[in-house]
């Protein structure tokens, strides 16, 4: 359907940018779709050069093939990624200073290059252009609780609780945060919310609930949890975008 829209109407940027999109988000699962998603995007880029969402768009291109070669361990391809997810990026911030989701990504790349100081100083800078955002509150929050920064990661859960309360990874943190604080029963208050909303991880939760009424830790044994499932690269929810 992106194809035929493109050869229907060629001179329509919306057409090129939702092709782009068909075909980045198939990258991984069919040959070719990198290639194609780039071409998509840059045909856009030829119709529109002073758009910002255009390099956006290209940078994410870029972050997802990243995503790919991370998950390969070709660290040369990685670094090539992106380093030109950070050309794009840069393009668009200077095509719209206060382009926030631009700044955004900056961050995400950041940490994917293992700066995670650099990307933490980077939220924190648009943090407070964007103070309703759930997405920016919860990677924030993220990249505090990676550093160990447990009162900043709190605040950050709970601005990004109090602007979405069905924010199940935020609460799961949360909850987390509170029983290392020794808070247990604003922990358990957390953990019950999460058994309403997810089905899908019951049992982990129900086993929780149970180390917690024990007064044993929420992980019970286990010293590290879970990664934080961090807000998806290619498609985010909230004022930023």
């Amino acid at each position: 359907s992106a194809k035929r829209a493109t050869d229907v109407a060629p001179n329509n940027v919306a057409n090129w940018q939702f092709r782009g999109f068909a075909y980045r988000n198939l990258i991984g699962l069919a040959q070719g779709s990198f290639d194609w998603a780039l071409k998509s995007y840059e045909r856009a880029q030829e119709l529109e050069p002073i758009n910002p969402l255009i390099p956006l768009e290209i940078a994410k291109v870029h972050l997802a093939q990243a995503n790919l070669m991370f998950q390969m361990e070709r660290e040369e391809e990685l670094s090539q990624n992106l380093e030109k997810a950070q050309e794009h990026l840069q393009r668009a911030i200077s095509l719209k200073p206060d382009f926030w989701p631009a700044h955004f990504q900056q961050a995400i790349v950041l940490d994917m290059e293992g700066k995670l100081g650099e990307a933490i100083a980077r939220l924190e800078e648009i943090k407070p252009f964007n103070l309703q955002d759930t997405g920016l509150a919860f990677q924030l929050g993220s990249y505090y609780w990676r550093k160990g920064d447990l009162d900043r990661s709190r605040q950050e859960f709970e601005r990004a609780v109090l602007l979405s309360p069905d924010f199940v990874n935020a609460r799961y943190f949360l909850g987390l945060i509170y029983d290392k604080k020794g808070e247990s029963e604003k922990a358990i208050t957390e953990f019950e919310i999460i058994a309403g909303f997810s089905e899908e991880n019951r049992q982990q939760v129900a086993e929780i609930l149970e180390n917690l009424r024990a007064g044993r830790p929420a992980l019970g044994e286990v010293e590290v949890p879970p990664e934080v499932e961090e807000v998806p690269i290619l498609e985010r929810e909230g004022p930023i975008e």
